[in-house]
């Protein structure tokens, strides 16, 4: 734990591609980290791995991950865009204060979002995967802080899957869903405005699904 902790010179890291873990705060607090490729061996990285790496502007995930714990890369204030990979089932408040951040792409196959993007004040645009189940529900069903708080830059949103699956998310709190800023919402590269169709096929629509789509006009 804490390996590496406050290496305030540290700029790069080269890790062995053998290498499977990567333990709690590692890297926390290496304020002149810019650049981690994290080698496809590594199965887990631990909460606050590179906790306030505020330099860190480029961030590559292995694909062995299943989930991003506990603010994993929490006031990383450098980091513009990232990219998860669909291994990465779960992200449990992963880039909380991301001040810079402006791009999110998360691949088919994660699932779960826990108060993951909180304050990140610039984040302009997030693409969603049709495989995402939950904004925030925890299974030890414990609440945490929402996902998308003070993301007011928030504009537009993208989602990969069908008007059915989308109805079928599940969502505590209006501001868990990045519905609670953005003022564009795509489903299937179809924006959601005027007339909104709800297939027969619909048995639940969850609360929240189409939470401030003041751009819906009719709904059949």
């Amino acid at each position: 734990m804490y390996s590496f902790n406050s290496c305030d010179n540290l700029k790069e890291i080269i890790l062995p591609q053998n290498l499977e873990k990567i333990g709690e705060g590692a890297f926390h607090n290496c304020r002149n980290l810019e650049r981690i490729i994290i080698p496809n061996n590594v199965n887990y990285l631990g909460a606050y791995a590179f906790f306030n790496c505020s330099n860190l502007k480029d961030v590559q995930l292995s694909t062995s991950i299943k989930e991003l714990k506990d603010r994993t890369f929490c006031n990383c204030t450098a980091l513009e865009q990232i990219e998860i990979p669909g291994n990465i089932e779960t992200l449990d408040r992963a880039f909380w204060s991301c001040t810079a951040l402006k791009n999110v792409i998360l691949q088919e196959g994660c699932k779960v979002l826990v108060g993951c993007f909180l304050k990140c004040s610039s984040l302009e645009s997030i693409t969603l995967p049709s495989s995402l189940n939950s904004f925030n529900d925890r299974p030890d069903g414990v609440y945490v802080e929402s996902n998308f708080g003070d993301c007011t830059n928030l504009t537009n949103v993208y989602y990969s899957g069908t008007i059915s699956q989308w109805c079928n998310i599940l969502c505590r709190n209006w501001c868990d869903t990045p519905l609670c800023n953005a003022s564009n919402f795509f489903i299937d590269g179809k924006e959601i405005k005027d007339e909104v169709r709800i297939p027969s096929s619909v048995t639940i629509i969850r609360p929240y699904a189409f939470y401030y789509r003041s751009k819906i006009t009719s709904v059949v």
